[in-house]
């Protein structure tokens, strides 16, 4: 991630505490004082800032794989039996 800004700092801290807590942005903003709209705006931005995309893990149970697909159309596959070997198949993604 590049070079956060102090305020950025700052939501980033109060939303790392938000998904510690188990609670939602809007339920953290209002047991903190803090203003809801201002935690999703920063956490929209830190997102871009990011270097990490989201992927979607499903699976296809007509092929019986777990398929991983990401943004820029690179995919991989494993049988389903061989689910252990996610995290294998994600680090392997993450590194295309």
């Amino acid at each position: 991630m590049r070079e956060l800004t102090e305020r950025q700092r700052r939501y980033k801290a109060h939303l790392e505490a938000a998904a510690a807590e188990g609670i939602s942005v809007s339920e953290y903003a209002r047991r903190h004082g803090l203003d809801a709209q201002a935690l999703y705006s920063a956490r929209r931005e830190l997102a871009a800032k990011s270097r990490f995309v989201r992927v979607a893990v499903r699976r296809e149970p007509a092929s019986r794989a777990v398929r991983v697909e990401l943004p820029n159309g690179v995919s991989a596959s494993i049988p389903a039996s061989c689910t252990a070997d996610l995290a294998g198949l994600l680090r392997a993604a993450a590194a295309l």
